[in-house]
């Protein structure tokens, strides 16, 4: 099993923080959110699949004017 982690670093220091334990990127697994949250006007709740959590989080940032990184553990991985 794999811990992806997703972080946004917004534009005031503040990161939002997604974390999802899974097998592969589209197997549907519940969402730990920490961090600014409010940022992002609500957090999504229920399960979802990595690559899509990934592809929203991508969007948002771009919205918010906020880095984005994807990481698979330790590493750095490859966007899906």
């Amino acid at each position: 099993m794999n811990t992806y982690v997703c972080t946004l670093t917004l534009p005031d220091g503040n990161t939002i923080v997604a974390r999802a334990r899974a097998n592969n990127i589209d197997e549907e697994v519940p969402i730990e959110w920490s961090g600014a949250t409010d940022g992002l006007g609500q957090a999504i709740p229920g399960k979802h699949a990595v690559g899509f959590l990934c592809w929203y989080l991508k969007a948002r940032a771009q919205q918010l004017g906020a880095q984005f990184e994807f990481r698979n553990g330790d590493s750095s991985a490859t966007e899906p």
